[in-house]
């Protein structure tokens, strides 16, 4: 069984205050054997892959990605990364991300190798649907497809 692939912790200031000794206690508890994690950065990381290796629970790493929109509203996108590639190239966006505060799709391009990406209902196709835009959102979605094999 795995957990909900988008879970922040004590990593995301002001966003959640679970600690991961505790996290891991409760998929312990319910029996999980993958646990991921999403926070805006990738400073939890190394401790949350050491306790769910203590454990022997599958750790899966993530990040919630801020992505500059061409339709001028917040995107964020879930990346996980798939191999050791795709982990140096999460740390590699994290770092741009905390330097810009987003990642250009440009950029993102670059550093794509290893990750597969997750569009959740906070992004521009979401927005473009809402506003009645079905062909912009559609082509977006395209624009995503292409970037990311997964």
């Amino acid at each position: 069984m795995i957990q909900a692939l988008y879970t922040k912790t004590e990593y995301s200031m002001l966003n959640n205050t679970i600690k991961l000794p505790d996290l891991i206690e409760k998929a312990k508890e319910y029996g999980y054997q993958a646990l991921s994690i999403t926070d805006p950065n990738m400073h939890g990381v190394y401790k949350f892959y050491e306790l769910c290796k203590e454990n022997n629970i599958k750790p899966i790493i993530g990040l919630e990605a801020v992505i500059e929109s061409r339709f001028s509203v917040v995107t964020k996108i879930l990346l996980y990364c798939k191999n050791n590639i795709g982990y140096r190239n999460l740390l590699k966006i994290s770092s741009i991300i905390e330097l810009n505060e987003s990642i250009s799709l440009d950029e993102l391009k670059k550093y794509r190798e290893g990750i597969f990406a997750i569009s959740g209902s906070f992004n521009d196709i979401n927005m473009l649907i809402q506003r009645g835009n079905r062909i912009d959102a559609y082509n977006q979605m395209l624009v995503y497809k292409e970037l990311f094999e997964d």
